[in-house]
Order: structure tokens, then C-alpha cells, then sequence
């Protein structure tokens, strides 16, 4: 079935027929030369052992084999053919919210959530630095069709953006060394990040294999200095907790602001935030955690529903 998803029961009914060897008492005949049986059977009379169906599914068998070149020959043609009209698509897109780098060497390109989010970029970036306005959450790719996720304005520019092409690998094309995801860090930012993963991994999956996607992390609590010090920045409450235990009389020396989101950073938390880089590297390595994606992302919830009730934890390794 995931070999060759596009073929349908009449393929398969056109293609395949079964020859069978039975006994049959007091048999009757539509006619005298008895070309067709016409004793009436029910379910119950025709038992197909699991050897007989794991044989019969097998790809080395001549049935599968013969199915094999059926679908090369119908279906594979006409979607080379789709897919090479996508990908002139692709190519022919031109962004109206790429804010380029100046510098080609090592650059990044950050995906931002909206305008307020990426509102001090300009001012704070560094030259090797772009970025593409994404507006709000994007699409769940992972069970549309090709067609269907370029009608989308913004997976079309993010594609020519990034010099992506269905089914193949361009990575010899890729203009950025870093491809950035600068969400929020709240549930809508972390679903944010999720869905594009989930984009690429679906259709793109050598971008995260070969190491080119990560996530930055905004500081939830940042230290004002008073005077005279840097900012503080805490990337979670208990990394606040550790350094307020330890260090009682330097808190008097700032106030400490939870925050509100990347719209909200100041000129100089922005800098910091494009500077100081506080990374996660996505990878992929094997088939699994290629379904662990596809188990989050997919619109089926029964897996789901059953990892939720588990004891599963996700952990996350940062650089």
C-alpha cells in the first residue's frame, strides 16, 4: 500500500486473478457443457490460510511483480509529470516578505510569526541575516496533497525562498547555511514550530537529516540592570530559580520581567535574542523518529490518544 498508494481495487481485480482447486459435491451447471458453477457459497466455504495471503502479498511474487510494472507504467509517469509542473510553480514564486541578508557567507534565514514578532529584526540583525514573515500558524502539510499545500501563498514562498523542489534532494541550492524558526514560546509559538517541522520532514526531509533547521529560544525572564550591568536572561523558570538561589544580593540590582513574546523584546533583548544565539537543532536519524512526527501530525488520533495517556516524555537536546 505505501509503495504504491495511487493504485485502486480495479487495478489490482484487472490485473490479478486466482485459480482455484476444489471438491465439490452434487455440482450444478448453468448449462449442459458446464462452462460455470452455479452452487451457491457462502464465506465460510473458502478458507485462505495467512501463508497463502503473506506469499501471495510478497514482493517477490509474480503477482506483486506484475503489479509492480502496472503501476510504473500508469501511475509514476503522470506524477513525475505533476510534480515537475509543481515545481516550475515553485520556481516561478517570487516573496513579497523576504527581508534579505546583506551577506551571503553563512547566513541565516529566520521565519518569523507576523510583523509585531520580527518588528526590532532590522534594526538588530547582524548583515549574514533574513528573515520571511510567516502570518500566524501555517498549514498541517502532512495529510494534504502536493496541489493543495501550494494554493497556499506563504508554503509557495517559503519553498522558492529556500529553492525547495518536490522529490529531490536541492541542497547544493539551499542559499542558507541556518534555516532559523523564531517563534513565541508559548503553546502557539511551539505548535507554530511544529507545523513547520512537520512541513519539511514531510516533504523535505533531507533539510533536517543534513542539520539546516533550528529553533531559537527567547529568554521567559529577563533581568533590567539598574545601571552599569549586561541583561540577564532566563530561558526557563527553573535556570531563574538556580541563579536567584544563588546569587541573593545581586537582585536587587535588576528588574526581572517576564516575557511577553518576541513583539515585546526591546532594541537591546532583541539583539541579544539574533546575537547570542540560544539554539535547538532538529535531526532526524532512522524511520522512527519519522513516525513520531507522523503520529503528532496526522490527522488519525488513536495513536495519539494513547501516547497522551501514557507516561511518554520528550526530550529535547539544545546547543
Amino acid at each position: 500500500k505505501n509503495d504504491m498508494k495511487l493504485l485502486t481495487l480495479k487495478d489490482v481485480e484487472d490485473k490479478v486473478s486466482i485459480f482455484t482447486n476444489l471438491s465439490i459435491g452434487n455440482p450444478t451447471y448453468n448449462s449442459q457443457t458446464k462452462e460455470e458453477l452455479t452452487n451457491k457459497f457462502t464465506k465460510n466455504d473458502l478458507v485462505i490460510t495467512d501463508k497463502f495471503l503473506t506469499e501471495l502479498c510478497d514482493k517477490d511474487s509474480l503477482i506483486y511483480q506484475s503489479l509492480v510494472i502496472f503501476y510504473e507504467a500508469k501511475y509514476l509517469k503522470e506524477e513525475k509529470k505533476l510534480t515537475d509542473k509543481l515545481n516550475k510553480v515553485i520556481r516561478g514564486t517570487i516573496s513579497t516578505k523576504l527581508i534579505k541578508a546583506s551577506v551571503n557567507k553563512d547566513s541565516e534565514i529566520w521565519l518569523f510569526e507576523g510583523l509585531s514578532a520580527s518588528s526590532g529584526f532590522r534594526n538588530a540583525r547582524a548583515l549574514n541575516q533574513g528573515c520571511y514573515l510567516l502570518r500566524g500558524k501555517i498549514l498541517n502539510c502532512w495529510d494534504l496533497e502536493k496541489t493543495q499545500i501550494l494554493e497556499n501563498i506563504e508554503m509557495r514562498e517559503l519553498y522558492a525562498i529556500l529553492k525547495l523542489q518536490f522529490g529531490k534532494d536541492t541542497e547544493k541550492d539551499l542559499p542558507f547555511k541556518f534555516v532559523i524558526i523564531g517563534t513565541d514560546q508559548d503553546q502557539d509559538g511551539v505548535h507554530i514550530a511544529g507545523l513547520i517541522l512537520a512541513m519539511f520532514a514531510r516533504h523535505f526531509p533531507w533539510i533536517i537529516r543534513k542539520g539546516y533547521i533550528y529553533r531559537a529560544l527567547s529568554p521567559i525572564i529577563t533581568g533590567m540592570p539598574k545601571k552599569g550591568k549586561e541583561l540577564l536572561n532566563f530561558y526557563s523558570q527553573e535556570e531563574f530559580n538556580i541563579w536567584e538561589r544563588n546569587n541573593k544580593k545581586e537582585m536587587s540590582n535588576y528588574n526581572f520581567v517576564y516575557g511577553k513574546g518576541l513583539g515585546s523584546m526591546t532594541n537591546d533583548q532583541y539583539k541579544v535574542f539574533l546575537q547570542q544565539q540560544r539554539l535547538i537543532k532538529f535531526t532526524m536519524h532512522d524511520a522512527k523518529d519519522m513516525e513520531s512526527i507522523q503520529l503528532w501530525f496526522q490527522k488519525s488520533t488513536e495513536a495519539r490518544k494513547v501516547v497522551m495517556m501514557s507516561d511518554s516524555q520528550i526530550i529535547y537536546e539544545t546547543e
